[in-house]
């Protein structure tokens, strides 16, 4: 192998963290363990008298001294008193920070959905540009599948993972076997459940968002997330380490989440843009990586592929 060559295949390696694809604490994965669609929980919390967003599990500002403390009793006392939900419209740019809690606990109840991810990371080593693909299938059913690849003309990977209740399916590659694991293992090993309270792997609670902005736009509403570097990426620093054979974590400089949503918090897309250092024994990156999810079948029936065949041989 030359000298260029294998410089390349390292850099390859230090890229193949790919997509994070929606993990905090273990959610389980199960349709029938979802919180009801008009039942959101656990919501981000608008701004406090200082510059800093607010963690994403506080409560809802006191609209006067008898006005609800938290989103729950917002969602209770709207119910009682027969008044319209809350909604993406209904927010007031001092509940924006609410957004990320509202949206991730409509992505959960949801029973059924599909979303592909489709994108790459640039690794800048010295002179040299070098493409990494990513390509994402995740299902959301009673047995929901991960398939996340990342291509190039060096280097190709491919992990898939089953879940259900509190049970995993995985392995490395397309002809290997699966190994059972729980759902806690399999965090320990890969970092991120792709359906957990996060969004695309990154944390929204304990001040892991630092901004959240409303962007013009036709249609569709917008919202961009800013996140802080440290508090959101500890589960996919543990993915990217996995998946890219670093030596050590990588180091985050930004990371911002578009989100695209329908007026009752419905998924439509998510584009993602972050910048980070990724460093092995030999070599460090500088990497950028951009990719746009894009959500379909929502609450349809959502064929996962060789699920019977899967169930019966591993007894799942």
């Amino acid at each position: 192998m030359d000298k260029l060559r294998l410089p390349l295949i390292v850099i390859s390696s230090l890229i193949l963290g790919g997509c994070s694809c929606s993990t905090s604490a273990p959610y389980v994965l199960s349709s029938s363990s979802a919180p009801e669609e008009s039942q959101p929980t656990g919501l981000s919390t608008p701004p406090a008298a200082s510059s800093d967003i607010p963690d994403a599990s506080t409560d809802v500002p006191e609209e006067s001294s008898e006005a609800p403390s938290s989103s729950e009793e917002i969602i209770s006392s709207s119910q009682e008193s027969s008044t319209p939900a809350v909604t993406v419209s209904s927010l007031t740019p001092e509940q924006y920070s609410l957004l990320p809690g509202y949206y991730v606990d409509k992505v959960q109840s949801l029973s059924t959905f599909k979303a592909v991810t489709v994108g790459k990371t640039v690794a800048t080593w010295w002179f040299i540009n070098y493409d990494q693909s990513i390509d994402v299938t995740l299902i959301k059913s009673e047995y929901s599948y991960l398939k996340n690849e990342s291509h190039s003309t060096l280097v190709n990977t491919v992990h898939e993972a089953y879940f259900h209740q509190e049970e995993t399916l995985s392995r490395d590659g397309e002809n290997g076997d699966f190994v059972k694991h729980s759902l806690e293992e399999y965090l320990a090993t890969y970092g991120v459940n792709p359906l957990g309270r996060c969004i695309e792997g990154y944390r929204i609670d304990d001040g892991a968002i630092t901004n959240v902005e409303k962007l013009e736009s036709e249609g569709d509403a917008k919202f961009k997330l800013t996140f802080d570097t440290e508090k959101a990426t500890p589960d996919v620093k543990v993915q990217m380490k996995k998946f890219g054979g670093l030596s050590e974590d990588p180091a985050f400089s930004s990371v911002e989440i578009t989100l695209t949503l329908l007026d009752d918090f419905t998924p439509v897309s998510i584009d993602l843009e972050a910048k980070y250092k990724a460093k092995t024994s030999i070599i460090e990156t500088d990497c950028t990586q951009t990719y746009t999810v894009t959500f379909s079948e929502i609450g349809e029936s959502v064929e996962v592929p060789n699920l019977e065949e899967v169930r019966t041989q591993y007894e799942f």
